[in-house]
């Protein structure tokens, strides 16, 4: 009898799901992050720590935190070291999983081939392999630009340049500039098609030109301005340059236009670099009186080609078009409001297929997220987006499958290989209902064919991370499995 009783007890505690014992001993935590590399955050009075999935906090919580609650989500392990920045006496440090500090007075920046790492005067390289010292940078700032193509299905990345190539030895930001005369332009300091390329200022003969990663010219060090390179065509742009009180600034004003070395255009209006993720250009036209009155001009000081006034479109291959492929259909272009662009969507023989005109705040595949807060896809129908935002950021992908629902936001989760479930979707349908005089918002999370995954809404549902969801209601933070498991709460 023993024995039985012995067993049905066991039964009893190993049926509880882990899910629902992690909840429980988690509840009394004032913010819990997401699951990565079995850690997750906990703070609790003003200090953070570490637990496991079983809810055992495995890092004391020795360090006070001082910052907005926000600040939270950028702390998480990652391959199995965690950066812990804004906490009180600490400017940041690296832990490993047991909470051991590595580094301190840490700065780190991810490129897509590995991260750098500066601590105090030395940097370091972070990989899968471990650490590695940069003995080449000691004392000196890692080359690190932002690349990005505009096309906003993608993210924008950081690159790592090292530049042997162009100075016959691997150099940091100092010695680039103190020894080999090349600087680095602030603002202008991004690579645009995804490239890997760097935008320099030679100081020997005040030119501009184009490097890649390991420093081989891509584009020679010629041109007086700023040129930056888009899908093989080379764009200048022409500034107006004065002294001020803040030392010299650069006003841009207008573009040339070139491909293989030639002169395409001359005098175009300065581009819409967004319009890039389109596969087009857009030199959008200003008033001359506009552009003299924004940068407190006169025709003395600098003349403005007329040609400055029309818009002007074109292709990838250096073509004016005044209408672009989206789909098997078109998008055309209308300059006839002043406040704000204006569209319209026709077929191969300039049928409309969408009889409202719009303005279009950016691209994902085949859907365009419009300013009025509609998803339009190349065949003309139109999907409820609510914040076109959401698209902006290029992780969510809109379904016609809700339709007549309220504006609804489906995102994709990639969780790591060891789950059993990779890239799991699932839909967030917000609700809204007034209380007391206040509007209160809730979230109904759903299935990718609509069905329900959970029987409850919530205050708020946040990513999929090491096989768990984490969720918000009534205040407190909670997780359930892949399967909506792991917490017991009626409808």
């Amino acid at each position: 009898m023993s024995i039985y009783i012995l067993l049905f007890v066991c039964y009893l505690y190993f049926s509880v799901n882990e899910t629902e014992k992690l909840n429980e001993k988690i509840k009394d935590y004032e913010y819990v992050g997401d699951f990565h590399d079995d850690r997750a955050l906990v703070e609790k009075d003003g200090k953070i720590g570490f637990i496991d999935k079983s809810g055992q906090l495995i890092i004391p919580m020795k360090w006070e935190f001082d910052k907005p609650e926000g600040f939270l989500d950028y702390i998480y392990f990652d391959n199995g070291r965690c950066l812990i920045i804004g906490c009180k006496d600490t400017y940041s440090c690296l832990i490993d999983k047991d909470g051991n500090v590595l580094y301190s007075d840490v700065n780190i920046r991810k490129t897509d081939e590995f991260d750098i790492m500066s601590s105090g005067s030395s940097n370091y390289k972070i990989s899968d392999e471990g650490i590695e010292k940069i003995e080449e940078l000691e004392n000196d700032h890692a080359i690190i630009a932002q690349t990005s193509d505009y096309n906003l299905s993608e993210k924008s990345k950081d690159v790592f340049f090292s530049l042997e190539n162009l100075c016959g030895e691997k150099v940091g930001i100092n010695k680039l500039k103190e020894v080999y005369g090349y600087r680095i332009q602030g603002s202008f300091n991004c690579s645009f098609d995804r490239q890997n390329l760097l935008l320099l200022f030679n100081t020997k003969n005040n030119k501009y030109g184009i490097v890649d990663q390991k420093g081989n010219i891509v584009v020679p060090f010629e041109y007086d301005n700023p040129i930056c390179y888009y899908y093989g065509l080379l764009i200048e742009i022409i500034c107006f340059s004065r002294y001020s009180d803040l030392g010299m600034e650069k006003y841009p004003l207008y573009c040339n236009v070139y491909k293989d070395g030639h002169l395409l255009y001359e005098g175009l209006p300065f581009f819409k670099e967004s319009y890039a993720s389109m596969g087009m250009f857009m030199f959008e036209g200003c008033s001359l009186k506009d552009m003299y009155e924004k940068y407190e001009l006169s025709s003395d000081e600098f003349q403005i080609p007329e040609s400055v006034e029309k818009t002007k479109f074109i292709d990838t291959d250096g073509k004016e078009v005044s209408r672009f492929p989206f789909g098997k259909n078109y998008l055309r272009y209308l300059n006839d409001n002043e406040s704000f662009d204006n569209w319209q969507l026709e077929d191969e023989n300039g049928n409309l297929l969408f009889q409202q005109k719009f303005s279009f705040w950016s691209r994902y595949k085949n859907n365009i997220a419009t300013e009025d807060g509609f998803v339009l896809n190349d065949t003309g129908d139109t999907i409820p987006a609510g914040y076109a935002g959401y698209l902006y950021a290029g992780i969510v992908k809109y379904t016609d499958k809700f339709i007549n629902e309220f504006p609804l936001c489906e995102y994709k989760a990639s969780l790591s290989e060891s789950d059993n479930k990779l890239n799991c979707f699932h839909s967030k349908k917000e609700k809204r209902e007034h209380r007391e005089n206040k509007c209160i918002t809730s979230y109904e999370v759903l299935n990718q064919d609509g069905t329900a995954f959970l029987p409850f809404d919530v205050e708020e549902a946040y990513n999929f991370s090491d096989g768990l969801l984490r969720l918000k209601l009534d205040g407190h933070y909670y997780f359930v499995d892949e399967d909506g498991k792991g917490l017991k709460i009626k409808k």
